[in-house]
């Protein structure tokens, strides 16, 4: 007499997808049969499903819609500094921040004596580290995550959204021979960012093999200036979010003052490369930057389980949506009138009162004209459920997208028409 578990998730894998748990028992003969689902996320108070067995008398449960609202999207860090986009060293999750631990039990249940009771015997399921990130599906139905997301060789993509198309920096990757697998941005020296990765040893995800982090500065003429290296933090169901957008290579290493760009390579432990490396060139003020207006630059968790930025530089206007609630109040001194006090009222009484007015602040901001490859880029923008801005300091501020459509026309330059976004910030306005 016992359960036998056919089907469950793997170990290390993404969080939105079909999450399937399927499993038979010897016992559904008995009366009242249900299957007991118990789920525990993170350490915190279980979840209890009572479930009953379809027509061939097995469980099929999909523990998505059970989890997926107890991922923690947070900002936090352990560093000094304003938020997780502002840290200056690794930041290491097991349990928290783009990644959940999931433990499944499966009991069984039937009448004995009339009174529904659970038996004793757990069945327990081989536990997931879930992290935030999406497969459709047109991928398939449990895609190996070995296949999407484990760091073993020179060309793995980290927990980013970003390809070599995205900027389509090609001419400099190529001026400057830094490989053709390596992945071009361009970014401005104040700008903030943690770039995230599976730290799993190997345990979860068997393929994992990431060890350390290697940044080599350069000056405009290609020769190197300074080279430093950041150790990972590796271990069983783990993530790393690592300082590396300029200002955070700023505060962890300092940026040589010569520095033209950078190259981020993700090494073995041998010293061989665990994924595409990426090539960091400073933003040409002249170009890229717009003097009539304040760069806005956002961050929004990706496809992949992690954090992608872009600087929107043209122009930013704010506004107010204000939600009025008011009554009229009774000019005079009704309840106070009497034989001593004459009924008076003052030439500034107020009758059409305001109640505490609902306030929305609003940010419409806009881009320059954009490539193929960051018009796909920023669709996961657009589909994030966490977006923030982020200050010059590292500072986060929680923000929604108002805009519900995203239309781009292709030129024959196959250029996209610039792109505006309508933001809300979460908060409240207090007026």
């Amino acid at each position: 007499m016992a359960i036998t578990i056919h089907q469950q998730p793997y170990e290390y894998t993404a969080l939105k997808q079909k999450l399937i748990v399927v499993a038979t028992s010897s016992n559904i003969g008995q009366p009242g049969f249900r299957y007991v689902v118990e789920i525990r996320v993170n350490d915190n108070p279980k979840t209890t499903f009572y479930v009953q067995p379809n027509i061939n008398g097995a469980l099929v449960f999909d523990l998505y819609p059970a989890v997926y609202s107890k991922m923690n999207l947070g900002v936090n860090t352990s560093d000094a500094a304003n938020s997780l986009f502002g840290s200056y060293s690794v930041q290491s999750d097991d349990i928290a921040r783009n990644i959940m631990t999931v433990e499944t039990k499966i009991y069984e249940g039937y009448e004995v004596l009339g009174v529904f009771t659970r038996q004793a015997t757990a069945y327990e399921l081989d536990g997931s580290s879930l992290i935030n990130a999406a497969f459709q599906i047109s991928d398939g139905f449990a895609p190996d995550p070995n296949d999407y997301f484990a760091l073993s060789s020179g060309t793995s993509y980290i927990m980013s959204d970003l390809v070599r198309s995205t900027y389509a920096l090609d001419d400099l990757l190529n001026q400057y021979s830094l490989g053709a697998n390596t992945i071009g941005i361009i970014s401005f020296q104040d700008d903030y960012g943690v770039l995230t990765i599976p730290a799993d040893d190997g345990t979860m995800l068997t393929d994992n093999a990431i060890d350390n982090v290697q940044v080599i500065q350069f000056n405009a003429a290609g020769a190197p200036i300074q080279t430093d290296t950041l150790a990972c933090s590796i271990g069983a169901g783990l993530i790393n979010h690592l300082p590396l957008m300029p200002a955070n290579i700023n505060e962890a290493f300092g940026l040589d003052g010569d520095w033209n760009h950078y190259i981020i390579n993700f090494k073995k432990s041998g010293g061989s490369a665990a994924a595409r490396s990426i090539a960091v060139f400073k933003a040409d003020k002249t170009k890229y930057d717009e003097c009539r207006f304040d760069k806005v630059r956002l961050a929004w968790t990706n496809s992949r389980g992690g954090w992608d930025y872009f600087n929107f530089t043209k122009r930013s206007e704010q506004s107010y949506s204000v939600e009025r609630k008011r009554y009229r109040k009774v000019v005079g001194n009704y309840g106070r009138a009497e034989n001593g006090e004459p009924f008076t009222f003052a030439t500034y009484d107020r009758g059409l009162t305001e109640r505490n007015p609902f306030v929305e602040k609003m940010l419409r901001i806009r881009t320059d004209f954009l490539t193929e490859g960051q018009f796909e880029y920023l669709k996961n923008l657009i589909y994030s459920e966490s977006v923030y801005i982020i200050g010059d300091d590292g500072e986060a501020t929680a923000v929604v997208i108002d805009n519900n459509n995203y239309t781009a026309i292709k030129t024959r330059s196959y250029a996209k028409t610039d792109l505006e976004l309508t933001l809300k910030f979460s908060n409240d306005y207090t007026a």
